[in-house]
């Protein structure tokens, strides 16, 4: 029974914050809408299935790049193994671009935010 009132405690003022956050209108409603705008969106995105429709084109580009990653990343694994001319070669680019280029989903969300 209590650990049901502290997740109930928990939520309502985690909504109260928002609430609270979206009327003072710090940042716009389109990045920051209220609790029930988001209610009602659901809602009707539910009723005309248009969220099942989002949510099943999102999978499937989900499962195509996990996979083309998956066969991408095991030819080059293979390739960097079992070559020594391209472990020497390729392998220490790899790393680098890896390393380097890790930060530009978070750019890109930056930029979504600024850039509007």
């Amino acid at each position: 029974m209590m650990r049901a009132l502290k997740y109930v405690l928990f939520y309502s003022v985690l909504i109260g914050v928002w609430a609270l956050l979206a009327k003072m209108k710090i940042w716009p409603p389109y990045l920051f809408p209220t609790p029930w705008g988001v209610g009602e969106a659901m809602w009707a995105g539910f009723l005309d299935h248009s969220f099942w429709i989002a949510i099943a084109v999102s999978m499937k580009r989900m499962v195509l790049g996990y996979a083309l990653s998956v066969v991408l990343g095991m030819f080059l694994g293979l390739g960097l193994a079992s070559n020594k001319f391209l472990e020497e070669t390729l392998g220490g680019l790899l790393v680098r671009w890896s390393i380097q280029y890790s930060a530009v989903p978070r750019l890109l969300i930056r930029c979504g935010e600024v850039c509007r």
